[in-house]
């Protein structure tokens, strides 16, 4: 840890979607973490550009990937969604660290705070900025499956750059910041409304802002 993360422009992450060097740095789990992992299961560049979006080694770029995806008429959008969120099936078959894609989902911001083509924006406030992925397999095998090749899980941990409170019954407590890293959750995107949900699916998905990273380097250079 410790190295400086230069967050990718559109363009740049265009490019770094189709795995062209941007010379964007690295968190943690990153381009050596990446590679090592690409020789190990990830059998194709798309499969390796999907597997560090929801790694979480930078900033997520939704918007970039499933365009790309579009672009290549790799998937195809659904009915499923809401709040301007948009979900995506696979056209043909697609698969990550071994286990079979189902369905792709996110939401990007853009810089006049609408969002991002493909995606909408709701009413009311809007989602945060995020890429998933379900796939064929239990949270355990998942997640074990990307432990194991050295990628990391999120993880809240406390935020010493902030100041404690304490609550009306006297307990004291310590903010919090988010480190980066992948999610799994149970099921077929359960926290969206899905048509037709696919079962016996696990849900990828990197959640995570630019002040999220921001306050990982900052930590990372306080320790």
């Amino acid at each position: 840890m410790g190295v400086e993360l230069r967050f990718l422009s559109n363009a740049c992450a265009l490019a770094a979607f189709f795995l062209v060097s941007c010379g964007s740095g690295p968190t943690e789990a990153s381009a050596d973490d990446i590679e090592a992992v690409d020789q190990q299961l990830a059998k194709s560049p798309l499969e390796r550009a999907l597997l560090e979006q929801v790694s979480c080694v930078r900033l997520p770029q939704a918007a970039v990937a499933m365009n790309a995806l579009l672009r290549r008429h790799a998937i195809a959008e659904t009915d499923g969604g809401g709040d301007g969120i948009a979900f995506f099936v696979p056209t043909r078959p697609m698969s990550l660290l071994g286990f079979d894609i189902v369905r792709l989902g996110g939401w990007q911001s853009s810089p006049d705070g609408g969002a991002m083509e493909p995606f909408g924006r709701g009413p009311g406030t809007a989602p945060p900025t995020f890429i998933s992925i379900a796939v064929r397999g239990s949270v355990d095998e998942v997640r074990s499956r990307f432990l194991s090749v050295g990628l990391k899980e999120a993880e809240y941990v406390p935020d010493y750059s902030m100041n404690a409170f304490t609550d009306s019954d006297g307990k004291v407590y310590q903010p919090r910041r988010l480190v980066p890293g992948a999610q799994f959750a149970e099921g077929d995107n359960p926290d969206s409304y899905i048509e037709n949900p696919v079962p016996d699916t696990t849900t990828i998905t990197c959640s995570a802002s630019e002040m999220d990273f921001q306050k990982e380097l900052e930590a990372q250079f306080a320790e």
